[in-house]
């Protein structure tokens, strides 16, 4: 649809208007033209665009659809009449008009990134990774789009796939810092710390200054618990970018490893003085200076914390903290107002066991840590795509062992002389599909089938939507898993792959998991009551996230191979 020469001038002049912004002057020769040619598809367009920014929306559609009638496929009028809706709140009249833009325009990466971003933020990641998926296949060069993809990707636990489309687009851009950062970044989120340190020390070897790579290495080495090299690390990024917090608040918790305690306070003030949102919201301060046991100062930080930014863990923090001090009436003061408002929150929960068995409450502890009625052992039949069990487990230890996020001794971990892996719900998961699905059921299980006592906060607090994490522990000869909780799952449990033939001779319950006691720094002395369960390669055990457990090492080189999982509540 083409304009006669005059009101060719007459748009030129309209568009010079509206670009200098004389936007009366501007919409009064877009609506001559239309007099004129009353669906000319860019006056059309432009005039929409133009009244939308007045606010003017309503009358900026009535064009677009008058184009649209007109002109159907007009792929400019499909994306501004979604970007219009969007903008007033009809979201899924903008997605339906973005879909038919891509149906008439098929491959399109501006439609796609578009329907992407607010599929997105509409809660569907599904939906959106399979357009960035679709349109990705017909746009493989087109590296915005690649980039999306590999976001989305990561987001829908796909993160192997974000790595190897990263990789692939640094093969086009190898000397392309930003982007090995961000790989970097990827392989670090899958524990694949070395991997993620190359990248690192790429950009740092680029010639760069660039702290950014610094500070993500010294994350990386922290990461593996090379924390004398961390804190080099964190120094060199300050010295490029001066009193930035964020760094500072890592340096003071490296420093604190490498037993520069005191300095790792002085540093942690520093962050919470360059940004002093921090305090509340943070609480590195007040685990620091509870470490030093000086009680007072903690407590005043963790009462701050609760006062500002209410959590579970600041909660826990300042009931661990009375404890210490001696204090473990007030201790539970604490944890029972929270349980009351807050009933299965494990966090607390860990604690609250604790300041029970301190207080000699035995007949409540008993009731808390239940290993009668909250314990449950069962046994894992295999899918029906491998013919026995053996050959299931055998599948599940070949993925463990070749996993690439295997680990020796991670620092701020409870295995020690062990490998420990990363997620292994991440694709690719091979057999861990099959492992995921049991879980699923032997969960659902073990809550229909749960004590009926309202008044015990895990059980009141059993979540009503709840998602799976995964990782596995391999340990050779004197590898054991220190007493420890799992703070952040509502249950937990753990599945026997491969066992030690020691573990069936009944010596001193070698190789047995042990539950109830507490982490070996825990600061005030208790003996509370053990439960042992002696392991067995098939068999699965559930028990509340809060209870502690530990292994009991073999002494002998046979390998021990098991995967733990959480049982985490959604967030309502």
């Amino acid at each position: 649809m083409s304009l006669t020469k005059t009101d060719q001038n007459i748009f030129s002049k309209a568009i010079n208007a509206h670009e200098d912004g004389r936007l009366k002057e501007a919409e009064s020769l877009y609506r001559t033209i239309l007099e004129n040619t009353p669906a000319h598809p860019e006056t059309c367009n432009y005039l929409a665009l133009l009244l939308h920014s007045k606010g003017e929306s309503k009358s900026a559609l009535s064009f677009l659809e008058t184009l649209l009638e007109e002109k159907p496929d007009d792929l400019d009028a499909q994306g501004n009449r979604a970007a219009i809706l969007e903008s007033l709140g009809k979201k899924d009249a903008a997605i339906l008009q973005y879909r038919s833009a891509l149906t008439s325009s098929p491959g399109n990466c501006d439609i796609a990134l578009d329907l992407c971003r607010l599929l997105e933020a509409e809660g569907d990641l599904d939906a959106a990774l399979a357009v960035a998926l679709s349109t990705r296949e017909q746009n493989p060069d087109d590296n915005q789009l690649q980039l999306e993809t590999a976001r989305l990707l990561q987001e829908n636990g796909r993160g192997a796939e974000a790595v190897t489309i990263m990789q692939n687009l640094i093969q086009n851009f190898p000397d392309n810092v930003d982007l090995k950062l961000q790989l970097g970044q990827l392989l670090q989120d899958l524990y694949r710390m070395d991997e993620a340190a190359d990248q690192y020390h790429f950009a740092i070897q680029s010639g760069k200054t660039n702290a950014l790579a610094h500070y993500k290495l010294g994350r990386c080495l922290a990461e593996k618990g090379d924390w004398k090299d961390a804190v080099t690390m964190y120094r060199k990024a300050l010295a490029l970018r001066p009193e930035q917090p964020e760094i500072l608040l890592y340096l003071s918790r490296a420093l604190n490893e490498v037993g520069e305690r005191e300095e790792a306070i002085t540093t942690c003030q520093g962050a919470y003085a360059a940004q002093p949102d921090y305090r509340g919201r943070d609480i590195t301060l007040g685990i620091l200076l509870l470490e030093a046991e000086r009680y007072e100062e903690a407590a005043a930080e963790f009462h701050n914390a609760i006062e500002y930014h209410p959590t579970s863990v600041s909660v826990a923090a300042l009931a661990q903290c009375l404890l210490a001090k001696g204090q473990p009436d007030a201790a539970r003061k604490i944890s029972d107002e929270h349980l009351e408002k807050n009933p299965g929150d494990t966090h607390v929960l860990v604690i609250h066991s604790l300041i029970l068995e301190a207080l000699g409450d035995k007949r409540e502890v008993r009731r808390i840590v239940d290993f009668k009625n909250l314990l449950q052992q069962t046994y894992v039949d295999a899918p029906k795509t491998f013919k026995t069990t053996d050959a299931f487990n055998s599948a599940l230890a070949e993925h463990i062992l070749a996993h690439p996020s295997l680990t020796l001794s991670p620092p701020r971990n409870a295995t020690r002389d062990g490998y420990h892996s990363g997620e292994l719900f991440e694709e690719p998961m091979g057999p861990f599909n099959h492992f995921r699905t049991i879980l699923e059921r032997a969960v659902a299980e073990y809550m229909a089938n749960m004590p009926t006592d309202p008044s015990h906060p895990f059980i009141l607090g059993a979540p009503k939507d709840w998602w799976l994490n995964a990782w596995a522990v391999v340990l050779d000869g004197p590898g054991r898993q220190i007493s420890h909780a799992h703070n952040t799952a509502w249950l937990s449990g753990v599945y026997y792959v491969q066992l030690p033939t020691v573990i069936n001779s009944g010596k001193d319950k070698e190789g047995w998991i042990e539950f109830g006691t507490p982490p070996p720094d825990f600061p005030v002395h208790l003996n509370p009551e053990t439960f042992f369960i002696k392991p067995e390669v098939g068999k699965l055990v559930l028990f509340p996230g809060y209870m502690f457990h530990q292994t009991i090492p073999t002494e002998v080189a046979e390998r021990r191979i098991s995967v733990a999982f959480n049982v985490i509540p959604e967030l309502e």
